[in-house]
């Protein structure tokens, strides 16, 4: 026996939502390589400000103490920064690292 040919009709609604998560929820992953990224600016930058400052007291006071390219190595960014700044107007080696 053949059973007639019946027509189906579904119907099929989807809803598309927007969602986004809040920006400071990040996978943790994604948040390791942005401070992986953060800390490799980071030391770059005190790389740099340690060349500067080397080059500056070399042309300022000369040939330079091992203790003083270990003072120099070893300093925050801050650090370099303020001695830095120091440069032009401080008289001596020892004034520069406020060793007076």
């Amino acid at each position: 026996m053949h059973e007639p040919e019946r027509k189906v009709s579904i119907k099929i609604t989807i809803h598309f939502y927007d969602f986004q998560f809040p920006r400071n929820i990040a996978k943790p992953a994604n948040r390791c390589r942005a401070q992986g990224v953060e800390q490799g600016l980071q030391q770059g930058m005190q790389r740099e400000a340690q060349i500067i400052l080397m080059r500056l007291l070399q042309k300022r006071f000369g040939i330079l103490s091992e203790e003083t390219h270990t003072r120099v190595h070893n300093a925050t960014l801050e650090q370099l920064t303020l001695w830095t700044d120091k440069i032009l107007d401080a008289p001596t080696l020892p004034a520069i690292f406020g060793d007076h």
